[in-house]
């Protein structure tokens, strides 16, 4: 348990805060947790949201989820001693059926819970950035055109007739079939012509510039 001041603009104090931390740094990899990984945005994008902003004059927002960590679901069996202050004297630990902040899954877990209610509300990625720009009054009539570099992940989202070879595949992606040609149309492009690197990778100067002028970006 970890306890804290907080302090108003002039220096007082204006109350006491507490939060409940995992010993994270004591988790054993395929005992407590497998995978660890999740997205983060890059400074490089948010810049570029800012310019791009900055030039069209659009009002920014900005939204915080409050404790967002605590309300991701973790599916391994996580135990913890009971905390200093709240121990019952039981000798019992607590079994953590939720992630809290200090284990190592649980951005992974948080992100798997945002997204899972993303999709539930009907928000697909391409999707719903089409639907943003309509509300921005700059619409596209035409599919948004994706460029992906896996000519087989492109044949398996045209080609129906695989998809007894995708079994695997949790049945929310099939959803890409549905709007093909009508709202997005996927295009093979090779890897290094593929644009998005500036936003994803740390490229060399060069690479970089090349990126930006693919992307038909230009800096005066």
């Amino acid at each position: 348990m970890i306890y804290r001041h907080k302090y108003g603009p002039e220096g007082e104090l204006t109350r006491y805060k507490s939060r409940l931390v995992a010993r994270g740094f004591q988790q054993t990899k395929g005992k407590d947790y497998d995978e660890v990984f999740a997205p983060v945005g890059k400074g490089t994008t948010l810049r570029v949201l800012l310019a791009i902003a900055a030039l069209l004059g659009w009002k920014i927002r900005q939204m915080d989820i409050v404790t967002a960590f605590l309300n991701g679901i973790i599916l391994e069996e996580v135990y913890m001693k009971q905390p200093e202050g709240l121990d019952d004297g039981s000798g019992r630990v607590c079994r953590l059926k939720k992630a809290i902040y200090g284990l190592k899954q649980a951005p992974r877990a948080w992100y798997h819970k945002l997204e899972e209610a993303l999709l539930a509300g009907g928000f697909k990625k391409m999707v719903w950035l089409r639907r943003l720009l309509e509300e921005l009054g700059v619409g596209q009539e035409e599919p948004t055109v994706v460029f992906c570099d896996n000519e087989s992940a492109v044949k398996l989202a045209k080609n129906a007739c695989l998809h007894g070879l995708t079994k695997h595949i949790r049945p929310k992606w099939h959803w890409v079939r549905r709007i093909l040609d009508k709202e997005v149309r996927l295009e093979i492009v090779k890897t290094h012509q593929q644009a998005a690197d500036i936003f994803t990778k740390r490229l060399a100067e060069a690479d970089h510039w090349k990126g930006m002028k693919l992307a038909g970006m230009s800096v005066h």
